[in-house]
């Protein structure tokens, strides 16, 4: 491997005898001179269940040129340079991109910014204290936007038409299927994509075993009304007077309070009369699997309300917004923009069971495999947790409410 200083030199060399020679890295060669037609942006349009998401890829040069910055004598990208341009791009190119949903355009939850080095497809970080050459980096720009469960047609409009930037080629990414062959310009800066039955659905939630008990459930009014009869009985027992004059009071009393509790009081109320017995490793395997399949479902909501309310389905009391903010942790890539992986399969295994008041607290494992495109390739990602959760009964179905992670490994 060049060594960094050498491959510098090279650059030098490279510019003393002429500009013409560089490579242009939008050519998927990194050699020689930019071929005929070359844009020196791609696009991708990346459909999932209730997400859409857009990113650019700007070569460096041409950035440079977009956003009337000077484009400087220095072969290795300035660290200053770079902050003019996340700077610069934030406020100028948040409007560059408009997506229309089913003929309704919405605006982006979440944009990024970031400045990566190598090509589209092949792109990654660079380094803190990393030297790499201008002509080797890209502006990688990402607009995300809420969508429906099943989006019907997607229209994409660029509005950043700037310097060399003329012809914006796009592909679309739906599950493992990219699709070139869009290319958008300044007489024809949208077009309109179709679904048509290709983005994958979204999985649906997992079936969680229910509490193995016996409950009792009786309409609060009934409760209300067996108290106030007791309470009239008492009354009129403890009342010194005689005949109807007796119990007329008390008798009033308890048919308004009685009338208006089945009025107003429509609730039920419920209570476990056996404790049930602990579920076995197997049992406690199964209910868990449900239970973390759907935490990790509740991701794949776009908006943090949805994501909420899925999650309260598994996940009850304080724990709740705990475990929101480490299943973001976990599944956020490394970078600026904030995409996230989605996680397509799991495994738990169960090593024991011991019994907590009306609960159970499993100790194991669970291993969490995710994938997620970003700038033209796949990210895979598989963390493995081992830990203690505590599950109890919520009404009558099984809940997560306390865990501890004893190790968080990422394979």
């Amino acid at each position: 491997m060049i060594r960094p200083l050498a491959r510098l030199a090279i650059y030098l060399l490279l510019c003393l005898l002429g500009r013409t020679v560089m490579g242009h890295p939008f050519d998927g060669d990194g050699t020689g001179p930019p071929r005929a037609g070359s844009s020196n942006v791609q696009a991708y349009l990346y459909m999932e269940p209730y997400t859409c998401r857009v990113e650019c890829l700007v070569w460096m040069p041409a950035v440079l040129g977009m956003l009337n910055l000077p484009p400087g004598t220095e072969m290795v990208l300035p660290d200053a340079v770079k902050q003019q341009v996340l700077e610069k791009a934030r406020v100028e190119a948040a409007p560059w991109c408009a997506l229309r949903i089913d003929g309704l355009e919405v605006k982006p939850e979440r944009q990024g910014l970031e400045i990566l080095k190598g090509m589209p497809g092949n792109s990654d970080q660079i380094k803190p204290d990393e030297a790499v050459a201008v002509m080797d980096t890209m502006l990688g720009m990402s607009w995300e936007f809420h969508a429906p469960a099943n989006v019907g047609q997607v229209e994409l409009e660029w509005r950043g038409f700037r310097g060399e930037v003329q012809v914006i080629p796009v592909t679309v990414i739906y599950g493992p299927t990219m699709e070139a062959g869009i290319f958008l310009t300044p007489k024809a800066p949208s077009s309109v994509w179709k679904n048509e039955g290709r983005i994958p659905p979204a999985p649906p939630l997992a079936q969680v075993p229910m509490v193995d008990a016996v409950w009792v459930n009786l309409p609060v009014a009934l409760l209300i009304s067996g108290v106030v009869v007791l309470i009239a009985l008492v009354w009129i027992w403890r009342s010194p007077g005689k005949g109807m004059a007796r119990v007329l009071k008390p008798s009033a009393f308890a048919a308004i309070v009685c009338v208006g509790a089945w009025t107003f009081a429509p609730h039920k109320w419920s209570a476990r009369l056996s404790p049930g017995k602990t579920p076995t490793q197997e049992e406690a395997g199964k209910i868990l699997d449900a239970l973390l399949r759907n935490t990790y479902r509740a991701f794949d909501q776009s908006s943090e309300s949805a994501i909420y309310d899925v999650l309260a389905r598994s996940v009850h009391g304080p724990l709740l917004e705990k475990l929101y903010l480490q299943t973001v942790r976990a599944l956020t890539l490394e970078g600026m923009d904030g995409t996230r992986v989605k996680v397509t399969d799991m495994a738990v295994n169960i090593d024991r069971v011991l019994p907590q008041q009306d609960g159970f607290i499993a100790e194991g494992q669970w291993t969490a495999v995710g994938t997620v495109g970003h700038w033209g390739h796949m990210h895979q990602r598989i963390n493995r947790y081992t830990a203690r959760l505590t599950l109890e009964p919520i009404g009558n179905a099984w809940k997560i409410t306390g865990l501890e992670v004893l190790e968080e490994r990422r394979m």
